[in-house]
């Protein structure tokens, strides 16, 4: 019973971040649209789907935690997906502020043909910041 009710109030707390994004998404459309600033909403694009990745990943690594033995960083996993994942979490963010987006084409097709793919790449990254360590039984 404990866990159904840990479950349900993860539920309720991932619903009322994306709320809260929502919100938060709306305002910063307002100032873009008021300062001329695309800024900090660009930020946002990029910075919100990787707190809902860490989001996501909280309750295994609260698991992880508790569980006894030594920690142990898969880093072949977190240096392939992550450098990935996280290059395209912030494709808007290099697309706009460095001079990387002036120079790959591809990175303009995929920021405005298919803005979804920075926000799964922004989650699994997110993601994958507390589920690649973990702890291994010492026996």
């Amino acid at each position: 019973m404990k866990k159904y009710v840990g479950y349900i109030i993860h539920a309720a707390l991932f619903v009322f971040l994306l709320y809260l994004g929502s919100h938060l998404n709306q305002n910063l459309r307002i100032a873009t649209g008021r300062t001329f600033r695309p800024i900090p909403m660009i930020v946002f694009y990029s910075i919100f789907p990787i707190v809902i990745g860490i989001y996501l990943a909280i309750p295994n690594f609260i698991i992880n935690i508790r569980r006894p033995g030594l920690w142990k960083v898969e880093w072949a996993k977190f240096a392939i997906l992550g450098t990935v994942s996280l290059f395209l979490a912030l494709t808007p963010i290099l697309y706009f502020f460095t001079p990387i987006g002036q120079h790959v084409p591809w990175l303009i097709v995929w920021l405005f043909n298919f803005n979804q793919g920075y926000t799964i790449a922004g989650i699994l990254f997110g993601y994958l910041l507390l589920s690649v360590p973990e702890k291994i039984s010492s026996n």
